[in-house]
């Protein structure tokens, strides 16, 4: 995986600024930001039971 330090970060931070330009950058961090804040706020889907499900279903074929 990466394998990112606190000075990997600094520099290219450092080298952000340099090729977007102080007025550029903070649309280009939000733009880049945007997915992860966005998949955070997304809930997470419900887990059906299993094994409650099963035991209904197992009485609904005996019903039959």
């Amino acid at each position: 995986m990466l394998d990112l330090s606190v000075e990997k970060l600094a520099i290219l931070a450092v080298v952000a600024l340099f090729i977007l330009g102080p007025e550029r950058l903070p649309t280009a961090a939000a733009a880049l930001a945007a997915p992860s804040g966005k998949s955070r706020s997304t809930p997470p889907r419900p887990i059906t039971n299993f094994a409650a499900n099963s035991a209904r279903n197992s009485t609904k074929s005996t019903r039959r």
